[in-house]
């Protein structure tokens, strides 16, 4: 239990979500300067190398949640509790979601970074409420509940969400750089 694991240091606060939003910011500020100079290589390697960096950086993480699962569960939970046996056969499965998810998230938060630094920002919203609303909702409930997956077929409909907003923030910033549409 989190009470019994308390003299353990536990996280600094800080996530990889901070990482993949400050990536993500500074994607928006780097586009934006290059959309501001109407340099169109500029904005395309600005975009690029942000998702690259992004993705590699998010598939270290990844790589730590496979190759290392109990020790990050032991993070926030005693792993040599029996107690805890329960939650720690629970949390392995979604720590290889998770560690899928990191990457495609990555990838997604630098693409949207890119669209918001092109001033695109109305289309991107009713993309993510069509990805995780209509896409990710429905696949995690059809799997979760009526494919008795539980908590895995949610975390999977939310992954399957990430990828398809990924897909389609990418369309669009390529749709968007092709067609020269930069406002």
């Amino acid at each position: 239990m989190w009470q019994q694991h308390e003299t353990q240091e536990k996280p600094n606060g800080k996530t990889d979500s901070d990482r993949k939003l400050g990536i993500s910011y500074a994607t928006t500020v780097r586009v934006g300067q290059w959309l501001g100079r109407r340099d169109f290589m500029g904005i395309q390697q600005a975009a690029w190398v942000s998702m690259s960096i992004s993705t590699i950086f998010m598939l270290g993480i990844s790589i730590v949640f496979l190759v290392f699962p109990k020790q990050v569960i032991g993070i926030y939970l005693d792993v040599q509790n029996p107690e805890n046996s329960a939650i720690i056969t629970l949390a392995l499965p979604l720590l290889i979601i998770a560690a899928i998810a990191q990457v495609l998230d990555g990838f997604q938060k630098a693409v949207y970074g890119s669209l918001q630094g092109l001033q695109d920002t109305q289309v991107p919203m009713l993309l993510n409420v069509l990805g995780y609303w209509g896409v990710g909702l429905s696949v995690g409930y059809g799997l979760g509940f009526h494919l008795g997956m539980g908590s895995v077929g949610l975390w999977l409909g939310q992954s399957v969400a990430i990828a398809v907003v990924a897909g389609l923030f990418l369309w669009r910033l390529r749709k968007s750089i092709a067609q020269g549409k930069l406002c």
